[in-house]
């Protein structure tokens, strides 16, 4: 996009000009439509040569140009936080697709216990206590109990509900 001179004029909602008593000096007030104000100066070197007409439109064009800056400015900026955006969105879609793709190419995953290991982890989790689960669902306590007689190297655990209510 570009900042073109028909797009300054759109920003534009009236200006105001002033000269100094006793000086060549013109300064012009343009309001810009969000009610921002720019100042623009002009003066003449030699006050036997100053034309009022040709001071305004000299300080209206110095105010002009600074909106140029200041809308050249908001543009850049705007496209920054557009690409930032955009960057940030790739940036998801390409963590979501490896996401599903590390999801749909886990490998198989096994685990190898000896008795000993077996024993001890059956011990950790039948000394767990669980809280209540959720209250939406059912006011349940519950605890892990694990059966021991299985056979060798084999660990089986089993979640029972104790005091059910419906």
């Amino acid at each position: 996009m570009k900042i073109t001179p028909e797009h300054v004029n759109s920003c534009i909602e009236h200006s105001q000009f002033h000269r100094f008593k006793g000086t060549t000096t013109t300064i012009c007030c343009i309001t810009l439509k969000n009610g921002h104000t720019v100042v623009g100066q002009s003066a003449c070197a030699d006050p036997e040569e100053f034309n009022s007409e040709l001071g305004q439109k000299l300080a209206y064009n110095d105010a002009r140009d600074k909106i140029y800056a200041l809308e050249a400015y908001l543009l850049s900026e705007t496209m920054y936080h557009d690409r930032r955006v955009t960057n940030a969105e790739r940036e998801f879609n390409e963590r979501s697709t490896d996401a599903e793709q590390d999801e749909l190419e886990l490998p198989e995953i096994n685990f190898c216990f000896n008795t000993e290991e077996l024993n001890h982890l059956a011990e950790s989790l039948a000394s767990l206590e669980f809280p209540e689960i959720d209250p939406d669902m059912m006011d349940v306590p519950c605890n892990i109990e694990v059966d021991e007689n299985l056979p060798e190297n084999t660990i089986e655990i089993h979640v029972h509900h104790h005091g059910a209510s419906s």
